[in-house]
């Protein structure tokens, strides 16, 4: 079996698209009151299309198929091709 990670580190500031897409914030979140222990959490907010997603061809054609009724196999165990653009 062989697996390719393509994805990258999320990351305050990372690349984005620019404006009107926010660049991409990373705010850690207080330790709720309600908890004897800490826990550590944080919000992420950035656009859908930072590259940290996944998506279909109806993204760009409404006609193919969305990505609510892509079937999760589609999405395992997959040929894949990694590029690397400086």
């Amino acid at each position: 079996m062989r697996i390719v990670e393509i994805s990258g580190p999320i990351e305050d500031g990372m690349w984005s698209y620019g404006d009107p897409y926010p660049t991409p914030k990373i705010t850690q979140i207080p330790p709720p009151e309600w908890l004897a222990y800490p826990v550590y959490s944080q919000t992420v907010t950035m656009a859908v299309q930072t590259a940290t997603y996944l998506e279909t061809a109806a993204h760009m054609d409404q006609t193919r198929l969305p990505i609510d009724q892509l079937p999760l196999e589609r999405c395992y165990l997959i040929d894949a091709l990694t590029l690397w653009i400086p």
